[in-house]
């Protein structure tokens, strides 16, 4: 019986995945840039109910569809520029912060971890010659690259006259539902915005440029904690990301005369809602 029930099991989840998957290209987001399906959180919200209502699935099933169909809301942040990370003569390493994203959003219901893919995209170069013409036109051995960081809000310590029953009006906004933004342009230098301290709490290595090449080159990386992706470093790193945190895309250069020359830059962030 129990080899039965799980194959009974099985074909159903199959078919309200499909029948999911149908629902949900009923809404697509009309300001979504690409072809590929960005719903919004309300679309989410209606693909749920139908699952539970017309299919009659129960609701651990229909919000593991939902996260199988990778059914995500999504924000882009954007930056574009000119900027020039130069390690000098000296070599010593030198950072330049590119773009923040807002703080990711909470959500009714959705677990503490909501984000589940990160897409970021780089337009940039490196100085264009080098000295070791066996790595030129390979990302090997290059030292003008791109990071990503998690960056939290510093918890703050009230004096004892400062805890009064005014702040409760402001925790129950936090918990409200926000839907997800469209699009954001932040400013280039996302350490003067916040309007209290925030400190790094974790940062990833991301893609080089191609090694001594003098044209600009445009490159996406994703990041996932999805059971498929294959970098564990990654998804360890996605996993981190809660209510609150900004990401941060760090351009970054090291050793005499390597430059990391961005035209721009943008972080898409998917987030399972439910």
């Amino acid at each position: 019986m129990g080899g039965q029930a799980s194959r009974i099991a099985q074909t159903a989840a199959q078919t309200a995945t499909s029948a999911a998957s149908s629902l949900a290209s009923r809404f697509p987001s009309p300001s979504s840039p690409s072809s590929r399906l960005s719903p919004t959180y309300n679309d989410v919200l209606e693909v749920l109910d139908v699952l539970q209502n017309d299919l009659h699935l129960p609701p651990e099933l229909a919000v593991q569809i939902i996260d199988a169909a990778e059914y995500y809301p999504s924000f882009v942040s954007s930056w574009e520029g000119d900027v020039t990370v130069s390690a000098g003569p000296a070599g010593h390493r030198q950072n330049i912060d590119l773009l923040q994203t807002p703080p990711i959003p909470a959500f009714p219901g959705a677990a503490e971890h909501a984000v589940r893919r990160i897409r970021v995209t780089t337009v940039s170069r490196d100085q264009g010659f080098t000295s070791f013409s066996q790595y030129r036109g390979t990302r090997e051995a290059s030292s003008s690259w791109f990071e990503l960081e998690i960056r939290r809000p510093r918890a703050r310590r009230s004096p004892p006259d400062e805890r009064s029953t005014s702040a409760a009006p402001s925790n129950q906004q936090s918990s409200a539902s926000t839907p997800l933004p469209d699009s954001v342009s932040p400013t280039a230098n996302p350490a003067t915005q916040p309007d209290h301290p925030y400190e790094t709490i974790s940062t990833l290595r991301l893609h080089s440029n191609i090694h001594g090449h003098y044209a600009f080159t445009t490159h996406s990386l994703t990041l996932s904690d999805l059971p498929s992706s294959p970098d564990r470093a990654a998804a360890a790193f996605v996993r981190r990301i809660r209510e609150g945190d900004r990401l941060v895309v760090v351009a970054c250069a090291m050793y005499p005369l390597w430059e990391n020359v961005v035209r721009g830059c943008a972080v898409e962030v998917e987030m399972m809602v439910v």
